[in-house]
């Protein structure tokens, strides 16, 4: 088992992403899993990861609040809402943005293509 706990989980700051509060939290220079990496991140109202293509197949879960995720790839807007989820394959176009006036909490899972090497 490898527990990682709130303290001791690694601040990050993506690229392109605006008033984002982020944290490995198993995975990578987290340490954990090689194959899969998972974060928290925290989106203040007006904050955003800009428009980009996913690194990773990556899965979000909406925890709290509510955010706009916006896929270029597929032309499509929706409003993610507590509990709701969207899978985005490698190189999807997407942006997240928080339009709500409460801080949004998402889960962020990553899979690379290839184990991370450490």
């Amino acid at each position: 088992m490898h527990v990682n706990t709130w303290s001791d989980s690694l601040p990050y700051d993506p690229p392109g992403h605006r008033s984002v509060d982020a944290r490995r939290l198993q995975g990578l220079a987290a340490e954990g899993p090689d194959d899969f990496w998972v974060g928290l991140s925290r989106y203040v109202p007006g904050a955003e990861a800009e428009m980009a293509p996913t690194a990773a197949d990556t899965v979000y879960v909406l925890l709290e609040g509510e955010l706009e995720l916006t896929s270029e790839t597929d032309g499509v807007t929706v409003v993610l809402r507590r509990h709701d989820s969207a899978f985005l394959p490698l190189g999807e176009t997407r942006r997240v943005r928080n339009i709500s006036d409460t801080d949004s909490l998402l889960l962020v899972i990553l899979k690379p293509d290839a184990p991370v090497a450490r």
